[in-house]
């Protein structure tokens, strides 16, 4: 199992794909707006992965997608300008610390 990657608008997404499902596992670049898709591969995006998006500065807005089952600790801690998250209408697990700091 390896790491494959999108582009943002001024980023990577990295993510890894298991057992039909995917999981972002780190996200570097300087976006201030991050649309995570709902599939990629045309396999469902169902996990944000531990420290997936640590310190991203530049970070102010993330759309997670409908997709999604779970936001892994420390998802999104230390993105000190995050202003606004869109969890997707359904239940999602939120691991400790997602949004610390």
């Amino acid at each position: 199992m390896f790491e494959k990657s999108i582009d943002t608008q001024k980023g990577t997404l990295y993510y890894r794909i298991k057992e039909d499902k995917v999981t972002i596992t780190t996200y570097h670049g300087n976006d201030t707006q991050v649309i995570v898709p709902e599939r990629i591969e045309d396999v469902p995006v169902r996990k944000i992965g531990k420290k997936a998006f640590l310190n991203s500065r530049q970070l102010r807005q993330v759309i997670l997608p409908d997709t999604l089952k779970k936001l892994g600790e420390w998802a999104f801690a230390y993105c000190g300008l995050l202003e606004k998250v869109e969890l997707p209408k359904r239940r999602v697990a939120i691991g400790k610390g997602c949004f610390l700091d």
